[in-house]
């Protein structure tokens, strides 16, 4: 029987593909269940804009509940300050799980799954697997990173579309590449539309790229 082959590590190469994938997918459920179990232990709630962005997230699943042109025009032009992607991207979760504010903060996990496989490309494509790894385990435990997916504020979906907008900026390959770089663009508008200071952190780097193109 012939031997599976293997890489110069001894290991076989599906197992090192997979490898980062499973420590992103095993850090996300870490948190997921450790998020849960603290959003059901604390009782105490602080600070004006959670219930601001909570009573928004339900106003904005009222009105997503028959979607139609004219309701999600409605969404775009709810609040004239703030963009409505985040408190609105918790409707799927009210759809799923029943209307709680336990329920909205969890829906931070998934922008967690954003952040943590962007910044894994972005380590991989400047320095290997092994740094994209070693990003990740590092962004995963830092404290205030866990602590605010705790929280229902602009500020961690924010994180992750800069990620992941910083990510698919490099993949096109100073713009050489359509599909990515059509991806990459409808991830500026995600992210406009998650936070108006999310231009602040991506405008540098885009002129950067565009220059060098």
């Amino acid at each position: 029987m012939m031997a599976e082959p293997t890489d110069r590590a001894g290991t076989t190469p599906w197992i090192s593909r997979l490898g980062p994938w499973l420590l992103v997918g095993g850090l996300v459920l870490f948190h997921a269940v450790n998020n849960w179990l603290w959003l059901e232990e604390n009782v105490t709630s602080t600070g004006w804009d959670k219930p601001r962005h909570l009573a928004h997230s339900l106003s904005y699943t009222q009105m997503l509940s028959s979607p139609t042109l004219r309701s999600l025009f409605s969404v775009m032009t709810a609040d004239s300050i703030r963009p409505p992607l985040f408190p609105a991207s918790a409707a799927p979760m009210y759809w799923l799980f029943g209307r709680s504010a336990d329920v909205a903060v969890m829906v931070n996990i998934v922008y967690m799954a954003i952040v943590l496989a962007a910044t894994y490309g972005l380590g991989r494509r400047w320095g290997g697997q092994r740094q994209g790894m070693v990003g990740v385990a590092l962004l995963a435990t830092f404290p205030m990173f866990y602590s605010m997916s705790r929280y229902f504020y602009l500020e961690f979906a924010l994180t992750a579309m800069v990620a992941l907008t910083m990510y698919l900026l490099l993949a096109t390959d100073g713009f050489q590449k359509p599909w990515i770089s059509l991806l990459f663009g409808v991830c500026l508008g995600l992210g406009l539309l998650t936070k108006r200071t999310f231009a602040l952190f991506v405008v540098g780097p885009v002129f950067a790229v565009i220059l060098s193109s």
